[in-house]
């Protein structure tokens, strides 16, 4: 019989509904038994696209005795982490602390009153890898907790005094002066990490970081060549490996190797809405076409893959189809042939690097640029763009072959925060590229979040699933999305954007404000089953919710004149100064944002009739992060901002100012790029 996971939305835990294991979900029922019945709780947190959490699933999970010995001794809780994510993000701090790393599945062991005693991630069933198997691990720890209950205790209250010393963050102290060379200083450091050869930053397994490659853009928009050279590098070696779906567009999680050539096979969709921001920045610079091809190729996968009916975006996709990791994206030579015919079916192999011997299992190859379209060309004796043009046609008959396979599970939940990343992706594409087309996705994603999951109060819901909104939002769903409709703002200039944003901005403040100092909380006072009210200020796979948050506030301060909330985000950067110039890794998004504000808040204010030549040129400014205004569409926006600012002589005119001071006014593009230039700013190279 299924057990109670069945009645649930999830996809993740529907997949362990016919699990032997009696698996409840969070939630008091669970709580309740294991305080009523005095049992530990044995925690397994994941998500519906983790290859790893299916291993575990099918190696222990399934099992008949591990499950009696999960069923007779704990009480048995499974959390999607992609809907919990405070239940995640406590519990893996506590693995962190217990175990210096941590990753999924996540498995952790509780008290009745939810402090953790022990942590680990992916367990064998037996021992194998050089770690312990989960057997033995169940009959220690339930041991343990009878008959060495002082021990166990004392180990809980070790965890729970660290977990309530990190939840509150780093402590206000002097130093760390936030000036103009702020970015370029912390492109050096990033540079330290940084891999010469195949781009990114550390050794296997490799993450794309995309945070800290829009760091190095902005330090190579004032002037840092190297991280401009570091950046584009990243961007092209991620475009050329096998991360990237060489058929299909969109990026993988992350690479196993350090060159980017075996993935994990999952689509996370915030991987897609972040790595196209870095892609847009890294295009506004150089105008690589690569650089463009990816991010609309990407866009593409997202409409076609991933989008649900009424325009919001489905969360994942996974790694594994029929059983095996990868099994729907890779290749052998002769099933290549045999679509293309030998001749050309040999020069994709050539191109894109499949060999009979393979680079994957069983003899398999994940797609990859292997050899130089010069060298292929020369080598099959065929002209380059001839040879060009014929791999691209053989990219799209590959690509409908591979459609007739059975394709990886898609977890069809929505989320808001991460439809927020994506709705900004998208906003930055239509400013950069000139494309209506992405404005609209924006816009029917957007209506369809302030539609179907706002509650009553004008807070918000995080999961939209099976046409049912649940589970109250954090700080990061309103963070999120607040800085989406900053964005559709300054794409569009129309004027509802920033009022939805502005209700945010006050939804964040009353829910998540940290009382005694300039900070948010990422859940509110109100959440239940939660051990500590943490707060995360680190940039991870996604943004920081409370340096997005602070973004926000920020744009809608200066664009409403709400002095409020930017002495808000001053008093907040002043706090963090020491983080912001001693440790550039995981303070990212709140370093760009402190570099806008030391640079004066730039603003480009557009007025008069006819004014979409000019309005063009200000969105597709290097720097994405300034604030654009039409002028003539003044609702909402500060006064005194657009005093004096009005058309010349009949004609629009564009005011580029920072701080207090303002350029002569621009009534054509070229006298406005001499305006941007003054100030410091530049127009994409691509213009």
């Amino acid at each position: 019989m299924p057990n109670r996971l069945a009645k649930e939305s999830s996809p993740y835990l529907r997949q362990h509904m016919d699990n032997p294991v009696d698996w409840y979900p969070w939630g008091e029922e669970a709580l309740s038994v294991a305080r009523t019945q005095d049992k530990p709780i044995l925690l397994s947190v994941g998500y519906a696209a983790c290859h790893w959490c299916h291993v575990m699933e099918h190696e222990s999970f399934e099992d008949a005795e591990v499950a009696r010995l999960m069923n007779q001794y704990f009480v048995p809780i499974k959390v999607d982490r992609e809907e919990r994510p405070d239940i995640d993000h406590i519990y893996m701090t506590a693995c962190h602390v217990f175990t210096g790393s941590g990753g999924w599945p996540l498995t952790v062991f509780l008290t009745p009153d939810l402090r953790p005693f022990f942590a680990g991630t992916y367990f064998p069933k037996d021992d194998k890898y050089g770690r312990p198997g989960f057997k033995r691990v169940l009959m220690a720890l339930a041991d343990a907790y009878r008959n060495q209950r002082s021990d166990v205790e004392e180990q809980a209250q070790g965890f729970e005094r660290a977990l309530r010393g990190l939840s509150l963050g780093p402590q206000a102290r002097g130093g760390g002066a936030l000036n103009a060379e702020l970015v370029t200083r912390s492109a050096d450091l990033l540079m330290r990490r940084f891999d010469e050869v195949n781009g990114g930053f550390g050794r296997a397994p490799k993450f794309p970081n995309s945070v800290d490659l829009l760091v190095l853009e902005a330090a190579a928009r004032r002037g840092h060549e190297q991280a401009g050279r570091a950046s584009l590098l990243a961007c092209t070696r991620m475009a050329e490996g096998g991360i990237y779906d060489q058929l299909g567009g969109g990026f993988h999680r992350y690479s196993v190797d350090e060159k980017w050539l075996i993935p994990h096979f999952e689509k996370m969709l915030y991987d897609n809405a972040l790595l196209p921001r870095v892609y847009l920045a890294a295009y506004r610079r150089t105008a690589e076409p690569l650089l463009r091809r990816v991010v609309e190729e990407t866009f593409t996968y997202l409409g076609r893959e991933m989008t649900a009916p009424g325009g919001a975006f489905f969360a994942t996709q996974d790694a594994d189809s029929e059983g095996e990791e990868g099994k729907f994206f890779v290749w052998r030579p002769e099933e290549i042939e045999e679509v293309l015919g030998r001749d050309a079916g040999r020069r994709f192999c050539l191109r894109y690097g499949v060999t009979a011997q393979g680079n994957f299992e069983h003899g398999t190859s994940v797609l990859h640029i292997a050899a130089p379209l010069e060298q292929v060309a020369r080598l099959a004796g065929v002209e380059v763009n001839a040879l060009a043009q014929e791999l691209e046609e053989s990219r799209r008959k590959l690509w409908a072959h591979r459609e007739k396979r059975i394709k990886p599970g898609r977890d069809e939940k929505i989320i808001a925060g991460w439809n927020g990343l994506m709705i900004s992706a998208l906003c930055d594409a239509a400013a950069t590229l000139q494309e209506n087309k992405y404005l609209e996705m924006a816009t029917r994603a957007l209506d369809f979040i302030l539609e179907k999951m706002r509650m009553p109060d004008g807070g918000l819901y995080r999961i939209h699933a099976d046409g049912v909104s649940k589970i109250q939002a954090f700080l990061e769903d309103y963070a999120f999305l607040a800085q989406a409709l900053c964005d559709a703002h300054r794409a569009s200039g129309e004027s509802r954007h920033l009022t939805h944003a502005r209700e945010l901005c006050e939804q964040i403040l009353r829910r998540f404000q940290v009382p005694d100092e300039p900070g948010f909380f990422m859940t509110e006072a109100n959440a239940p089953g939660v051990l500590v009210r943490s707060r995360s200020l680190h940039d991870e796979a996604v943004p920081s919710g409370a340096w997005v948050a602070t973004s926000a506030l920020h744009y809608v301060g200066v664009a409403t004149g709400n002095q409020e909330y930017v002495k808000l985000v001053e008093r907040i950067l002043e706090h963090h100064a020491a983080e912001l110039t001693g440790r550039t890794q995981a303070y990212g998004t709140l370093l760009l944002l402190a570099d806008r504000v030391v640079r004066g808040s730039p603003t480009v204010v557009v007025a008069g009739a006819e004014a979409e030549a000019l309005l063009s040129l200000t969105r597709a400014l290097t720097d994405s992060d300034v604030l654009v205004l039409p002028a003539d569409t003044r609702d909402g926006l500060d006064r005194a901002l657009l005093e004096g600012k009005s058309a010349q002589d009949g004609k629009a005119a564009a005011y580029v100012c920072a701080g207090q001071t303002c350029q002569a006014p621009a009534t054509d593009v070229t006298s406005l790029k001499s305006a941007v230039a003054s100030a410091g700013l530049q127009p994409a190279a691509h213009v």
